[in-house]
């Protein structure tokens, strides 16, 4: 299992790879089978204004063997987003844009590509607004690896 622990308050990040065992800190990266490496042509976006959130997210998929693009606002994605985007991992709150606003104007925009919405104070307001976006899922921050690579898995 991989353990990412990205901390907002400081400008930097810790990976720290854990054996399946449950030892403290291992130098073993043990990866089940749906997180295996993969080959695709699709790249996964993640928008996060927090650089270390970003870095780690980065990390974790690019070990589990996704191509990734960051994005430190959403208006750097609109500006410079990769051609072939398979996903789109968004936070909700960053400033200038919100990651719903920036979903309604990809929805406006004729954008269909599945995406993942991770906040950190999670409401049902957030959650109904996003059903109405057809955003496929959103996850609480801190966010369980499983799951994040899981859903990158089903769209990569």
């Amino acid at each position: 299992m991989i353990w990412v622990n990205a901390t907002c308050e400081t400008q930097f990040y810790e990976a720290c790879l854990l054996t399946t065992a449950g030892s403290m800190f291992g130098a073993d990266l043990v990866l089940s089978a749906g997180q295996m490496a993969k080959t695709s042509s699709g790249t996964v976006a993640v928008v996060d204004d927090d650089r270390a959130v970003l870095d780690s997210l980065k990390f974790l998929l690019e070990v589990t063997g996704h191509r990734v693009a960051i994005y430190a606002s959403a208006a750097e994605f609109l500006e410079n987003r990769a051609k072939q985007v398979s996903c789109l991992i968004l936070d909700h709150q960053m400033p200038q844009m919100t990651g719903l606003e920036l979903v309604a104007r990809l929805r406006n925009d004729g954008v269909s590509i599945p995406i993942l919405l991770i906040t950190g104070s999670l409401s049902q307001a957030i959650v109904a607004r996003a059903a109405e976006l057809g955003i496929e899922k959103v996850l609480e921050k801190p966010l369980n690896d499983d799951d994040l690579v899981n859903f990158v898995s089903a769209f990569y």
